[in-house]
């Protein structure tokens, strides 16, 4: 369930040299002593992720590093793995400790990661050890980064979590889908439960979406697309908006007026994310792909592939009917990011298994490598011939006149 919720969680990483105190503040916030520590340099040897209700704030994933300054055998590997997590961190902790003074590690790493990476630092008050307190004060306070003198092993977590909590409060709170329902209307949300979904739950956009709905107050119906039909005939008045699973938009464009707004979580997690210009350049791409192309299908989660599976047989199945062409297809599974061919397009799932950031240091990078990128939903409306609907919610005519079709 943890992993079901990534999306939700900001991902906050936790950084330093060896025995700076990474692992020993870790065990302080979530007040259990789950990462191992040791004055053995070196004892982080993975990376160790935790998840954590950091309240009032929500839901956090700590990840605790192996020290920058590893020079064991396998330091250079553990160093790898360091900046792997480092990219899907949203927030960093920067552990000093009075012990040692700030030095070349610090420096580049702040140097590297403050323009892309909130920053936040603890100065580890190691007992007996003060004298290099005023070098780590002055560090921090030449970069702007907020900090806290904090004893790791002894201090109050309230302390520290309060900290925390202070400096990852967003000033202003970004919605899903609450601002774009019509004031007073109700809402439904169409999930379809069929051989691919998750047992036992719906997936995550699904459940973010339903909790921001519930959290202000408004009226929702959910269905699957089979009792769409009758839900519309039952409603004294129409819902001020649809949302759908992708994968049925076109059974739900054939049940829903034309009058009614509709769009789907996948769109609405791409508005939320700030990328919709990128994905519809994506779109418009489409038209324009050469027979053999080569297309990148991109899936987080590692599943067992079944009938009308949605990366291998579906995406390829809709793109051949859009262009009457065939192309080459690669399909990438997990969370691993490497790629190894130049791609002319990639189709990225909706990333239920990534974190925000991990979402987006993706999209960065097919950015940055010319590669047009488009997600699972805004794919399956275009299919549909519905994505100038379903983008009409988002932001009016304005949106939708951008979309050239």
């Amino acid at each position: 369930m943890e992993n079901s919720l990534r999306l939700f969680r900001k991902t906050i990483g936790i950084f330093g040299r060896c025995n700076a105190g990474k692992s020993t503040l870790l065990n302080n916030i979530i007040g259990e002593e789950k990462a191992i520590t040791s004055s053995i340099p070196g004892t982080t040897t993975d990376p160790n992720r935790r998840a954590f209700e950091l309240l009032p704030y929500g839901p956090v994933e700590f990840i605790d590093t192996p020290g920058l300054d590893d020079t064991s055998v396998l330091g250079e590997i553990r160093k790898t793995k360091t900046r792997e997590v480092l990219a899907t961190c949203s927030v960093v902790i920067l552990v000093g400790n009075t012990g040692f003074k700030p030095e070349d590690w610090e420096l580049q790493f702040i140097e590297q990661n403050q323009t892309t990476k909130k920053i936040i630092g603890i100065i580890n008050m190691v007992e007996s050890k003060t004298e290099n307190l005023e070098s780590w004060k002055k560090f921090f306070e030449k970069f702007n980064i907020p900090y806290l003198l904090h004893d790791c092993k002894n201090g109050a977590n309230s302390a520290v979590r309060n900290f925390l909590v202070q400096n990852l409060q967003e000033k202003v709170q970004k919605t899903v889908v609450a601002d774009l329902v019509p004031k007073g209307k109700s809402v439904v949300l169409v999930i379809p439960i069929d051989a691919g979904a998750p047992k036992g739950r719906i997936i995550q956009p699904q459940m973010l979406v339903l909790r921001e709905l519930l959290d202000n107050y408004i009226v929702t119906h959910v269905v699957q697309p089979e009792n769409l039909r009758e839900l519309l005939l039952k409603l004294n008045e129409e819902p001020g908006l649809v949302i759908t699973d992708s994968q049925v938009f076109a059974k739900v464009r054939d049940i829903l007026p034309e009058n009614i707004s509709l769009t789907s979580f996948s769109i609405l997690m791409i508005r939320y994310r700030g990328e919709l210009s990128i994905f519809l350049e994506g779109i418009q791409a489409i038209k324009r792909l050469r027979e053999g192309a080569k297309i990148g299908i991109f899936e987080a989660c590692v599943h067992h592939v079944q009938k009308d599976d949605i990366g291998s047989e579906k995406i390829p199945a809709i793109l051949k009917q859009l262009t009457g062409r065939n192309f080459s297809y690669t399909l990438y599974k997990g969370r691993e990011f490497k790629i190894n061919e130049k791609l002319d397009l990639a189709v990225h799932c909706g990333g239920c298994m990534l974190t925000n950031e991990e979402i987006h240091q993706r999209v960065v990078f097919f950015k940055e490598q010319g590669i047009k990128v488009v997600n699972y939903g805004m794919l399956f409306a275009y299919d549909a011939g519905i994505l100038e609907r379903a983008l009409k919610p988002l932001g009016g005519e304005e949106i939708a006149d951008r979309f050239d079709g």
